[in-house]
């Protein structure tokens, strides 16, 4: 859908259908104009035009060919979209957004449409690429489009390059290269056939790519021997056996009746085949079957067909499938993880970042599975768990069903055994639920809850005030299929909310910064998916202003040449634009009428983007309208002043008052009961939240919503953990914070560095041996960078942070950011010190002496992907552990900085290997474990002294029984006064920290 836009074929369409595009000639702007107009209004007329205009080329090109030659066919190959850009999954739909509508092509038989039916060939193996390559032969869209009248199917290879890279003088040859494909082992080499003929009684296969394109003679031969055996015409398939072993029948002219079957499992089964009346032969020729009480008894072997001719009078009349115990047997443990895995994936502790339609996708995957097991059908049940929809969150996971695949090491990483799992799990302050540290956005669902935002964070309020549930969106994951030289998962964003508005179907629209909304489920917090993928912007900055009954969504864009007041469907395509006004707040009466707060003041719209009426007032950012349109509310920013408008007798609106609040008012909304609900930019007495009852004459305090989340109950980012002189240390709201263990831990905050405003914050810290604090920021208030600066210890406390290396950051880049800090036994400095390319480049550990300035190289962990999350922990012993992030390593050096071992994928490990996902906080407890954060996963890894994976524990959410975790950051071993130790982790997406006794 992203082509098509030029001025000649807008003309043409023009010309044909009589609509009026919009865009003038010569505006560079005309393209993405035309392109919201004809995805949004006019998107089933265009997309029908596109491809009426396509196939008539087709029928006229075919025409061409076969004058030449009457029998000849045209062809077309359909390799896919690309997923990140394609609209839609499916290939039927995929072929309408190219302009070939499939219904067109489904009859036609000298116009073949030859789909993907899979791929064979590994090449870097890994699980998620492997399921990419066979899903399609799962694929419903493909398997239909291979019942075209053209009944092709194409099979493909993944080829690998053997030239320069190998030495071939060492084995006496010379420079040579070659290209080929690894082939599936032994008789698995006909499975690609086997499910094609029997989803789809295939009459034309494509193979080809590299080397053996028609395969191993030994296996295929006899496939195709029976296979061509038959006559070149359509069959029609058996109610009766589809699955394990598929039946497909023909009679022809002559009464002739033809019949193949296909034994679609990797073992051999016994089948009794009941004939009602005639004879049977082999179709590819032999002496008469005998027949034993009208039943045929056979052997499939694995993936191989069958085929056969019976006299006129014949009929297919039952049939039994015999399935060896021991393969049933081996289907049993997988089912049972699924089983497990499912309530998982559907309550978001297992995958949260995944799109609604991919978690949709692969639970639909698990219950077929189940069911189709119930059923006997025995191949769609093991297939099903093959999808790639199910392997991706396998793969995102960690988790995989047991046995799916033979490996010499089993894929993942398995959950922490009973005897591991941590004790008395405790937070050491829960998450506030009553408590936010800042209010960004307020907004009431038809059910009269309040919605809130505050950076990471979406709190609902029951209708009674009760904080009833909190919810955690991530911006959309894509989890791109790469090979194992690529960070094939990439980082996991979490959306920082500074606008949101619920619609009346569950759904809530939400924005992040100025860029386009995104559209979630209410309920599970799972983004959920657009016509267009996103909303069709004519440009940035844009500002969600409010959503209609009708879920129809109120934009204003402030870009160049497209400036105005734009109305969406809940689809987020373009249904008109309003106006060319600008505005950065809105408000909805009952009648759908639009109060609008631009630079010049409120104009008031229709739903037809008709002006209705306008009010006088400057520096207005927040508005509120009572369902009959008869007082109308607004924000002056500026004065920090609530102004009240009432209707007139005419229709117009005059002021009733103007009243001051007490603090800085960032957003105001209508309760349903006729309140006005505030969020306050700082506390007013504790609280962020309030109501206030408008009276006729000013406001009335109502009820404190939410009260203000400080330092000492919460965490507002991820944090490293230390530990310096028996007590444990972190970083909140841009201070340093000091816990001392015990039955009751005791916070207080231990060092302000009262860094400016243009300076904010800290990411990273440590202590050096002689007890000085140092400090990492992105931010020196110059320049951005890794920025280091020393606060001296002076008795109980520490002296005003001073810039390190001249105030000039270390190294300088936005990306550049130190997660963690930590000392060797000489007083150097240990932190990253390389500049991240466009995909985020290496992590690359240096030891930096602060007072010579000298910089060595400890070790280059690899590439990585995001900011290049990382962390750090000086041992007793003077070594070092380093968990590597998105280079998915982890290691222990001693104090000379030798490796003493490494836990890591690699490109020479087994297919099986256990891999790890977004490692980044470390410690080891007193028994030489070592204990991992990973964010992206939302658990712990627990390895034993010698660097050996024990297992994981805990999954996304917020509860402790079972462990819930929201992108756990650092973590650090102590002891409290009584010599009991505790882990204490840094759950750092649900603001807290947490707590528990490592079991021995």
């Amino acid at each position: 859908m992203s082509w098509g836009y030029d001025d000649w074929t807008i003309a043409y369409f023009e010309k044909d259908t009589g609509i009026k595009v919009p865009g003038k000639l010569g505006d560079a702007l005309r393209f993405r104009e035309r392109y919201n107009f004809l995805t949004g209004p006019q998107r089933e007329k265009w997309i029908a035009w596109r491809c009426e205009k396509v196939f008539d080329y087709h029928r006229r090109m075919l025409a061409r060919i076969q004058k030449a030659k009457p029998e000849a066919r045209l062809f077309f190959n359909w390799f896919g979209l690309d997923r990140r850009h394609a609209l839609s999954a499916d290939m039927l739909d995929q072929m309408r957004e190219v302009g070939m509508d499939w219904r067109k092509y489904a009859n036609e038989q000298d116009i073949v449409i030859i789909p993907p039916g899979g791929t064979y060939g590994r090449r870097y193996s890994l699980p998620i690429t492997d399921a990419e390559k066979l899903d399609s032969v799962h694929d419903r869209g493909i398997q239909e489009a291979g019942r075209f009248g053209g009944r092709a199917y194409g099979i493909y290879s993944d080829y690998y390059e053997v030239n320069r890279n190998l030495d071939w003088a060492k084995l006496g040859g010379k420079p040579y290269s070659a290209f080929d494909s690894n082939l599936p082992s032994g008789l698995n080499e006909r499975g690609m056939y086997a499910q094609a003929v029997a989803e789809c009684d295939t009459g034309f296969f494509s193979n080809g790519g590299s080397g053996w394109i028609f395969g191993t003679p030994s296996v295929i031969q006899p496939f195709l021997r029976e296979y061509r055996a038959l006559p070149a015409v359509p069959f029609e398939a058996w109610e009766k056996a589809k699955d394990p072993v598929a039946v497909w029948s023909h009679r022809d002219k002559e009464g002739t009746l033809w019949f193949y079957l296909v034994n679609r499992l990797p073992i051999s089964v016994e089948v009794s085949l009941e004939l009602e009346k005639g004879k049977v032969f082999p179709a590819p020729g032999g002496d008469q079957i005998e027949l034993a009480d009208s039943v045929m008894k056979l052997s499939l072997e694995p993936f191989m067909m069958r085929s056969f001719r019976a006299t006129e009078k014949a009929q297919l009349a039952d049939i039994q499938v015999t399935v060896p115990e021991a393969y049933i047997a081996s289907l049993k443990p997988m089912l049972d993880f699924v089983r497990t895995l499912r309530p998982e994936v559907e309550s978001r502790r297992v995958a949260p970042e995944l799109s609604d339609a991919d978690a949709q996708a692969a639970l639909e995957a698990f219950d077929g599975a189940l069911s189709a097991f119930d059923r006997g059908e025995y191949y769609k049940a093991r297939a099903l768990l093959e999808r790639l929809a199910a392997v991706r969150i396998y793969y995102l996971s960690g988790q995989y069903p047991p046995a799916l695949w033979a490996r010499s090491i089993s894929h993942g990483v398995k959950p922490l055994p009973s005897a591991l799992i941590p004790q008395n799990v405790a937070a050491v302050f829960p998450e506030a639920k009553a408590s936010m540290p800042s209010i960004t956005d307020l907004s009431f669902d038809k059910d009269g809850h309040l919605w809130m935002s505050s950076g990471r964070k979406i709190r609902i309020l029951g209708t009674e005030g009760n904080s009833e549930r909190s919810l955690q969106l991530f911006a959309p994951y894509e989890a791109v299929v790469e090979d194992l030289r690529k960070p094939t998962l990439g980082p996991v964003y979490p959306l920082s909310v500074t606008a949101l508005r619920p619609t009346s179907s569950g759904r809530v629209l939400v924005q992040q910064g100025a860029g386009a909304p995104l559209l979630y489920d209410a309920m599970t917090g799972r983004n959920l998916a657009l016509a267009n993928k996103v909303f069709s912007i004519p440009g940035q900055p844009v500002w969600l202003l409010a959503v209609t009954k009708n879920d129809e969504a109120i934009l204003s864009c402030s870009a160049a040449g497209v400036a105005g007041i734009y109305l969406y469907n809940a689809d987020g395509t373009l249904k008109r634009k309003l106006s060319d006004q600008e505005a950065r707040s809105a408000a909805l009466d009952a009648a759908g009428n639009i109060y609008l707060a631009t630079p010049a003041g409120i104009v008031i719209l229709n739903t037809e983007g008709q002006k209705k009426g306008a009010i006088d007032g400057t520096d207005l950012t927040a508005l509120a309208v009572q369902p009959d349109g008869q007082r109308l509310f607004a924000l002056n920013q500026k004065t920090n002043r609530i102004q009240a408008f009432a209707r007139g007798e005419g229709g117009a609106f005059g002021k009733l008052w103007e009243q001051p609040l007490p603090q800085k008012v960032t957003t105001l909304t209508l309760s349903p009961s006729g309140e006005i609900v505030v969020g306050f930019k700082s506390p007013d007495k504790g609280v962020l939240v309030r109501s206030y009852m408008p009276t006729a004459d000013g406001l009335t305090p109502g009820k404190d919503l939410v009260a203000y989340s400080d330092e000492k109950q919460s965490i507002d980012s991820p944090t490293p953990l230390k530990v310096y002189d028996g007590k444990l240390y972190y970083q909140a709201f841009g201070k340093l914070m000091r816990l001392t263990p015990g039955e009751s831990d005791v916070v207080e905050m231990a060092f302000d560095p009262q860094f400016r405003p243009d300076q904010p914050g800290f990411e990273a810290f440590a202590f050096a041996p002689n007890g000085d604090l140092f400090l990492a920021s992105n931010w020196n208030g110059k320049k951005r960078g890794i920025n280091i600066f020393r606060s001296k210890k002076t008795g109980t406390g520490w002296d005003k942070p001073e810039p390190l290396n001249g105030g000039e950051p270390l190294w300088e880049g936005g990306n550049m950011v130190a997660t963690d800090l930590a000392f060797d036994m000489a007083g150097r400095l240990i932190l990253r010190l390389q500049q991240p390319n466009a995909r985020g480049g290496n992590i690359s550990l240096y030891r930096w002496s602060p007072e010579t300035g000298q910089k060595e190289l400890l070790i280059d962990l690899g590439g990585s992907v995001g900011v290049g999350e990382y962390g750090l922990q000086s041992t007793a012993d003077g070594g070092l552990l380093v968990a590597g992030g998105s280079t998915r390593k982890i290691v222990k050096f001693d104090a000379d900085g030798k490796v003493i071992w490494l836990n890591e994928r690699v490109k020479s490990s087994p297919p099986g290997y256990q891999d790890h996902r977004l490692p980044v906080g470390i410690a080891s407890d007193s028994s030489g474990n070592v204990w991992v954060t990973d964010p992206s996963r939302h658990s712990l890894v627990l390895l034993d002294k010698s660097g050996q994976l024990q297992g994981s524990i805990g999954g996304f959410g917020t509860s402790l029984a079972p462990l819930s975790l929201n992108a756990p950051s650092g973590i650090a071993a102590i002891k409290d006064a009584r010599g009991v130790e505790w882990i204490y982790v840094a759950d750092s997406g649900n603001q807290r920290l947490i707590k528990f006794s490592p079991t021995r």
